[in-house]
């Protein structure tokens, strides 16, 4: 199960200033100034996205055309993969350039496109990212076989020792380490040890350094679902543990949440890696549904992060743990009726938080419609709340997707009230209540979602 995470984590922003932030005095501004082909005269303007949607979220880079020319600029403080997208002039046929994307390495300072015969085929200077960029790229076409993991990860290796001083050089290890998780850990951390102190601390270098404990953690969810025990595995798949394969579908689909949370709380309870605790511990809380755990997790972390708004985010998660009683919230539905979850009280109900530009929860959709149909008579019911933010949108999913149960949203999107005070920062997720209110499981999905619900009213 997928989960769409909200990109300015209001955990992150609330916490703590990021710990050893470069000091380096960085320009953090770029320019371009391109000059199109004498035949594109149909394009009207250029716009400029980072292929790192994180970098997106200021005012659109855009340039308008005049006299075939076109000036792009905007801040940055460290090199980044772009694309530059041509917009065409109104009631103009759309021609052979039409979905023509550019994408270059791009960094501070100032840089000189010159298009080619199409809009993507440049000379780009100014730029010693995107000369390092076509070499690297060079190399890679030079594999035989693209879907060889081990030949694509020499070609990145062999560049990276080549070039340890490259301005993509936080691309290339990232790749080394997110092809083959931690086998190469000896190759990349002695390079990246070695890079200037405020490439470390960038935030390319932050991210490498997240990838590689998140790699980490990887290994030891691989650890969890080797040492499954053949009775835990009967218990859950009956003969279907004798098939390797279906027990990895079966593994990584269904168990997904339990098992990620059991790694990150062996990880956070053992780690050492101090400067990336806020981030890390920032994913385990997306997913902790054990309060002892919970807590365990906090006693763990370094004094100097153990500030008090710390500890007012781990009891706000807390609330939400299993065998804790589900807060209250009221939300209007589709005909504009204020529902109070405790109206659905004396029945077992899932809180299903989720949205219409959610494409994994639409994927949930059919398998909640198929156990509602089930189970419905017999009390179950469900609580759809949409972090939605357009009515109309919101009301077609329903529709479209046959969500005849109750649903309610206010229309703030990530800032839903009831999603706050569930602490949901990455959709979908849901909590199973139990008639008495209390919250009994979290993050049920497919097959694990129909046993429990066989567990609960088979024989009833």
């Amino acid at each position: 199960m997928k989960i769409l995470i909200k990109l300015n984590i209001v955990l992150l922003s609330l916490w703590i200033p990021v710990i050893g932030r470069a000091q380096h005095s960085m320009k953090n501004h770029f320019v371009i100034k391109g000059t199109l082909d004498k035949d594109q005269t149909d394009i009207a303007s250029v716009v400029l996205k980072f292929m790192d949607e994180s970098k997106n979220t200021g005012p659109q880079i855009s340039g308008v055309v005049s006299g075939g020319k076109y000036t792009l600029s905007g801040n940055l403080d460290e090199p980044a993969l772009v694309n530059i997208i041509p917009k065409y002039k109104e009631g103009k046929n759309r021609n052979k350039w039409d979905d023509d994307i550019l994408m270059a390495y791009i960094e501070p300072g100032i840089m000189k496109i010159i298009h080619k015969k199409t809009f993507s085929k440049i000379e780009l200077t100014g730029s010693q990212a995107q000369k390092d960029y076509l070499k690297l790229q060079s190399k890679i076409s030079q594999v035989t076989d693209l879907e060889n993991d081990a030949e694509m990860r020499g070609v990145y290796e062999n560049f990276a020792k080549e070039n340890p001083k490259s301005p993509i050089i936080i691309y290339v290890l990232s790749n080394i380490v997110n092809s083959d998780g931690q086998v190469l850990y000896d190759i990349v951390m002695p390079i990246f040890n070695q890079l200037p102190l405020y490439v470390q601390h960038s935030n390319a270098g932050r991210g490498f350094l997240e990838d590689v404990e998140r790699g980490k953690v990887y290994l030891l969810e691989q650890t969890y679902r080797k040492n499954m025990t053949d009775s835990v595995l009967s218990n859950f798949y009956g003969s279907e543990k004798d098939s390797l394969k279906k027990y990895e579908n079966i593994v990584s689909s269904e168990l997904i949440y339990s098992i990620q949370e059991m790694a990150w709380y062996e990880y956070l309870t053992t780690s050492k890696r101090n400067e990336l605790r806020r981030e890390l511990t920032v994913a385990y809380l997306m997913i902790a549904s054990d309060s002892s755990r919970l807590w365990q997790v906090y006693r763990a972390l370094p004094d100097s992060l153990k500030v008090p708004k710390l500890k007012e985010i781990f009891n706000k998660v807390r609330k939400t743990c299993v065998d804790k009683l589900a807060p209250e919230f009221t939300q209007r539905d589709t005909s504009g009726r204020s529902i109070a979850l405790s109206t659905l009280r004396g029945n077992y109900v899932l809180i299903d938080f989720w949205a219409s530009w959610c494409g994994p929860c639409r994927k949930e959709n059919p398998n909640l419609l198929e156990q509602y149909k089930k189970y419905h008579a017999a009390g179950f019911e469900i609580l759809g709340v949409s972090l939605d933010k357009n009515k109309s949108l919101w009301e077609k999913a329903i529709r479209d997707d046959w969500m005849n149960w109750v649903q309610v949203t206010d229309l703030k999107y990530w800032e839903n009230e009831a999603a706050n005070l569930y602490s949901i920062n990455g959709i979908p997720q849901n909590f199973l209540i139990s008639p008495e209110g209390k919250i009994v499981a979290r993050n049920l999905f497919g097959g694990v979602l129909r046993r429990k619900l066989a567990e609960l009213y088979t024989n009833k």
